[in-house]
């Protein structure tokens, strides 16, 4: 019994997709080279420190490229990171444009923040106290 139970974890170990399995200089040279998923992947390892220093403002560049490619999740991340005011400045209209562009290719979260910035602007709460 235990040898198929580890029989079957290594093969769904092995099989199993890993997030950001690509080491830094791939994913480095992925998005240098102009390709949309690796600069968002790049922008996430610098949201997140991971194989890099954690620095918003590149992680923000790095997800702009992308989303200006018209990749979906960096066009929300950007959204998000121009709604929090992180790595950019804080700009709720920024980030609708951003949040617009994802909604439009079915990105349900996108949806939820244009639907947050549209009850700030009706409430009249500054976008500094958000």
């Amino acid at each position: 019994m235990r040898k198929l139970l580890a029989t079957l974890l290594l093969i769904l170990f092995a099989t199993a997709p890993t997030l950001h399995a690509d080491s830094i200089e791939e994913v480095r040279k992925s998005a240098e080279q102009g390709d949309k998923a690796g600069q968002f992947r790049l922008g996430q390892r610098y949201e997140a420190g991971k194989g890099v220093k954690r620095d918003l403002d590149k992680a923000a560049d790095w997800y702009r490229k992308a989303a200006e490619k018209g990749f979906i999740d960096a066009q929300t991340n950007i959204g998000i990171m121009y709604y929090d005011g992180q790595g950019v400045p804080r700009d709720h209209s920024e980030a609708a444009k951003w949040f617009q562009l994802a909604a439009r290719q079915g990105d349900t979260e996108s949806l939820e923040y244009l639907g947050r910035i549209a009850d700030e602007r009706r409430l009249k709460i500054p976008e500094t106290a958000a």
